[in-house]
């Protein structure tokens, strides 16, 4: 049985951005899944540093990425009712 072609993911190096412009998450992660671009900021080097190689953790097991979310599908938490609904 052949496994379905996974969506091509490139991980890009964490950039610093204090000197271009002062912000609370000076630390960026840029990454691609099926040439979307996703981007997320972080305040330390080292959180940033920590998400990468989580999402790198998740490209060397061969896990399927969401093309939505950019985020692997094995992440993705169960819907969980509102508070509305719940009641």
């Amino acid at each position: 049985m052949r496994r379905p072609p996974a969506p091509k993911v490139v991980i890009y190096r964490v950039r610093d951005r204090r000197k271009t412009r002062p912000t609370a998450n000076p630390f960026v992660l840029d990454w691609r899944v099926e040439g979307r671009q996703r981007t997320r900021a972080f305040p330390t080097k080292l959180a940033a540093e920590e998400f990468r190689s989580e999402l790198y953790a998740a490209l060397v097991a061969h896990e399927r990425f969401a093309p939505v979310t950019g985020l692997p599908v094995s992440w993705h938490r169960p819907d969980t009712p509102t508070l509305y609904a719940w009641c």
